[in-house]
């Protein structure tokens, strides 16, 4: 069962990542999808502070590596419950 939380995540993964599919978002990886460049990690990044109203410092990007690692991050600002 997946949270709200991770339910939003999901549309801010897709809308950067669009070829990724539906049921592999959760799973997706910078490792396992070709097209997630710098870019697609600084659209992401952007798309995440909007959904969430959080600001993210450039070493935040470092966790933008996998959809886990992201949601975590989202966790631990404590803002992930605003919703938008």
């Amino acid at each position: 069962m997946s949270s709200d939380i991770e339910d939003r995540l999901a549309k801010c993964f897709q809308l950067a990542l669009p070829s990724v599919p539906p049921t592999a978002v959760r799973s997706a990886s910078i490792d396992t999808v070709p097209a997630w460049d710098s870019l697609g990690t600084v659209i992401l990044m952007s798309l995440v502070e909007e959904e969430f109203s959080i600001a993210l410092s450039s070493e935040a990007s470092e966790a933008f590596v996998s959809f886990q690692h992201v949601l975590d991050l989202v966790k631990r600002h404590g803002n992930a419950s605003t919703t938008s």
